[in-house]
């Protein structure tokens, strides 16, 4: 085995007990997306453990409402292209949703709102860099980029732009989100919009006003069964109504009704078709005398497939695993968004999914394994050591 391995083996020995202390104090600092004050407080403290480690620190403010982003270098006078770490400090969570405290830990498992989604992976990617620290390693900068509002899609802000131009000239990238219970790492992501459709019809007697009535529940059923056609999943494309609220009496015809529509793709011919389509459906009215608006959310994220640089760096991935008798990674695309496309489109190939192991994740049952993160921690820090091996142009 690697005397460089083995080092930080030891380095990771010592101070798991303080990787914990490390989580428990940041999920303790909750915070929602919307949460500023409170995301900004988590930022503040994971800062202050960067800055004591050597980063130099550069923040971006991307909304008046939102946290913002860190871009954060350790060594950059080294020689070579940085290694990129990416996480977020936002939960979904509202501040006091699991109680006080809001994190634990029992039998090996920590629980609490953002263990793994994603501060277990930000924990990761601190200690990481302290392991690298540690064992003197000067052949490549180490960047961060940590970010306020992932889970609020970056809507109606330029965050994925600020991603984009930091994640520009950095030899690969390692996004440190949830790790799947299946060990499989994430090649591909899609990118979601969703529409939010107003319909207006004519109200009246369920049984007086039968002809005279426009039911605009009825005209959203309508409308919803034409967009469900448009799904695609041969090509990657998923067309989800997801929630709606009309009406407030059984015996009365709904005069107004709300809906909303998630839709997912991998390509911007995708999003065109599904766009096309809804819109077509929202303009047409298949009960005369109904009429319809909506209010369309583009998540600010770049969908993107495993390219042959993506390939390259998941072989070498379980190159080292192998070779340290750890279990291989498979693969896996997700439906499911994150800010690995925003760097995959600055030119830089990526992995995601490389965080601490668990379930539950946007859920109150939400845990991670711990043994995970030390053991991933290592991996990714013998992987640094290594990454000139992987074959890959950066």
């Amino acid at each position: 085995m690697s005397t460089q391995y083995e080092a930080i083996d030891s380095y990771i020995e010592a101070h798991k007990e303080e990787m914990n202390q490390v989580l428990v104090n940041l999920v303790n600092l909750e915070g929602r997306y919307d949460e500023k004050e409170h995301v900004e407080k988590a930022m503040e403290y994971f800062c202050g453990l960067l800055q004591d480690e050597g980063f130099e620190l550069k923040k971006f403010d991307v909304a008046p409402d939102r946290a913002g982003i860190v871009s954060a270098v350790l060594g950059k006078d080294r020689p070579g292209e940085p290694i990129l770490l990416s996480g977020h400090f936002d939960t979904v969570y509202r501040t006091g949703s699991f109680g006080t405290p809001a994190c634990r830990i029992e039998d090996g498992k920590i629980y609490g709102p953002g263990v793994i989604d994603m501060k277990g992976g930000d924990v990761m990617a601190l200690y990481i860099a302290k392991a690298l620290n540690a064992i003197g390693y000067d052949k490549r900068p180490v960047k961060m980029i940590l970010v306020g509002d992932e889970e609020a899609d970056h809507v109606g802000n330029l965050a994925d732009q600020t991603i984009i131009e930091e994640s520009k000239g950095c030899f690969c990238g390692f996004n440190m989100e949830p790790g799947d219970m299946q060990n499989r790492l994430v090649v591909s992501r899609k990118t979601q919009h969703t529409f939010f459709v107003s319909v207006e019809g004519v109200g009246g007697h369920a049984g007086n006003d039968v002809l005279t009535g426009k039911n605009a529940l009825l005209e959203a059923v309508l409308k919803i069964a034409d967009m469900a056609k448009l799904q695609n999943l041969d090509k990657g494309s998923s067309v989800t109504p997801s929630i709606m609220h009309c009406g407030t009496q059984s015996s009365a015809i709904p005069d107004h009704c709300e809906f909303a529509v998630d839709i997912r793709f991998k390509t911007l011919e995708e999003g065109e078709r599904l766009h096309k389509g809804i819109i077509q459906a929202i303009e047409h009215s298949y009960i005369p005398g109904t009429a319809a608006s909506y209010r369309l959310d583009v998540a600010r994220f770049v969908p993107y497939d495993e390219t042959e640089e993506i390939s390259k760096l998941c072989d070498f991935m379980n190159e080292l695993a192998s070779e340290l008798h750890m279990p291989e990674f498979g693969k896996i695309q997700r439906g499911g968004v994150s800010d690995s496309g925003n760097i995959v489109a600055a030119g830089v190939p990526t992995l995601d999914g490389l965080g601490i192991v668990g379930e539950f994740a946007h859920n109150r049952k939400e845990y991670g394994i711990l043994q995970t993160m030390y053991d991933r921690t290592k991996l990714l820090a013998y992987a640094v050591t290594r990454i000139d091996e992987a074959g890959i142009s950066g």
